[in-house]
């Protein structure tokens, strides 16, 4: 058993024996350092915590309780992406401007430019389930939106998140582990999407400025 699926049966267990603070610490631990599949605890929350013989209107609590449990947690755990975009960001492409392809002053105009939509774009982004949490910290860290907006938003943004994967534990019951790995499969393209864009952005970028340097030099 590899180490992530090994935290992964641990965390199920603490959810078991320690309810909504096993709820908590899985959450931390999957956001900060294991691999694990991040849909897997909230789903196993609600199929562990609640009973599949109670309608949706007595469950309506409970599942927004994991929800806002795991909210807070995913919140916190949040704050390590950040931090390592937020200070670490400007430095790097400072230095590598030429990997990146795009300078400080650019991604300050860019950040500029959309700030009045940030809280929007955290709401939308933090509630999509298949929507890789870390890597979205990460840039907003680079961009470094406001702490406050960014702490503020990713709560009330992951609440739903949370409580549409609780939701689905508590539906579909015993076989939500199957389900949860296919919802992570599905984040992991989403990661790889938004990696081959911001690639693909970067390369066409500079292959344009080349280009444009080189038109520039022939009529000097």
């Amino acid at each position: 058993m590899i180490l992530g699926e090994d935290f992964a049966v641990s965390i199920i267990e603490w959810i078991r024996t320690l309810g909504l603070l096993g709820v908590f610490l899985g959450v931390i631990i999957e956001s900060v350092i294991i691999p694990i599949p991040s849909p897997l605890i909230m789903m196993g929350a609600g199929f562990i915590l609640l009973s599949p013989d109670i309608g949706f209107g007595e469950a309506m609590f409970p599942l927004l309780t994991i929800a806002l449990v795991g909210a807070v947690a995913s919140t916190l755990g949040s704050y390590i992406g950040y931090g390592i975009g937020y200070f670490g960001g400007r430095p790097a492409i400072q230095k590598y401007k030429w990997l990146f392809g795009v300078s400080w002053e650019e991604v300050e105009i860019i950040n500029t430019r959309f700030e009045k939509h940030h809280s929007e774009v955290i709401f939308t982004l933090r509630a999509l389930p298949v929507v890789p949490l870390s890597v979205i910290s990460f840039i907003f860290g680079i961009c470094r939106i406001r702490w406050e907006k960014f702490t503020l938003w990713t709560f009330l943004g992951t609440i739903p998140r949370c409580f549409i994967l609780a939701t689905l534990g508590w539906i579909v019951g015993k076989t939500y582990d199957t389900l949860a790995q296919t919802i992570d499969f599905i984040e992991t393209l989403t990661l790889v999407i938004i990696v081959v864009v911001i690639v693909g952005y970067i390369v066409y970028k500079k292959k344009f400025s080349d280009r444009l340097l080189h038109a520039i030099e022939e009529h000097v």
